[in-house]
């Protein structure tokens, strides 16, 4: 893992670095940049690719566009090449694992992430949503709903169990594939549970 850590304070700056020293414990391989001016960071965070950067000072970068596109290509830089799926809604960014999402589902043209603790809405359409999931883990049950199969625990009819115990329906147009895309999955993973 890379951090950056930039302030000119030098008591914060102590503090985060005995902070990284604890979780260098927990966490291998980690590194860490500590950068005191602001060239310095800007400089640090254009060339490398961190997984987390701390900011104690405000950066000044000359007008709100330049530091708004800067922003963007440090979010961009720091998930790039990662696992993680970014969606934007509005002025929030969404940034999840594809193991935590259980689902994706649409209703009345909002799309909404969900997993086992939260509901995120995005900017998308499913269409985009299963061409990006293709070839994953994840098999469309319904023009409404995207679903990983990782978190399904049962077939059960015209119903898919999820491992959190909700309940979703399967379009009957979709039931046949759905179940021989599950069969041939779980029993990769070998925890087949089929109802009928």
């Amino acid at each position: 893992m890379r951090i950056a850590i930039y302030s000119d304070n030098a008591e914060w700056k102590r503090f985060a670095e005995s902070c990284v020293r604890i979780c260098q414990e927990a966490v291998e391989p980690l590194e860490v940049e500590v950068l005191s001016t602001e060239k310095t960071f800007l400089k640090a965070v254009r060339r490398k690719r961190f997984d987390l950067v701390l900011v104690n000072e405000p950066i000044m970068i000359n007008t709100r566009g330049v530091f708004l596109k800067f922003l963007e290509g440090l979010l961009g830089g720091m998930t790039q090449a990662s696992p993680d799926c970014v969606w934007q809604f509005g002025r929030k960014t969404v940034v999840l694992k594809k193991q935590e999402i259980y689902y994706i589902s649409s209703w009345q043209k909002e799309v909404s992430v969900h997993t086992a603790v939260e509901e995120y809405r995005i900017r998308t359409t499913m269409k985009q949503e299963e061409a990006h999931f293709s070839g994953e883990d994840f098999v469309r049950i319904h023009r409404n709903c995207l679903v990983n199969l990782n978190h399904v625990k049962q077939m059960e009819g015209n119903l898919l169990k999820l491992d959190n115990g909700e309940l979703l329906e399967i379009s009957i147009r979709r039931k046949q594939q759905v179940r021989q895309t599950l069969r041939s999955f779980q029993q990769n993973q070998g925890k087949w549970e089929s109802g009928r």
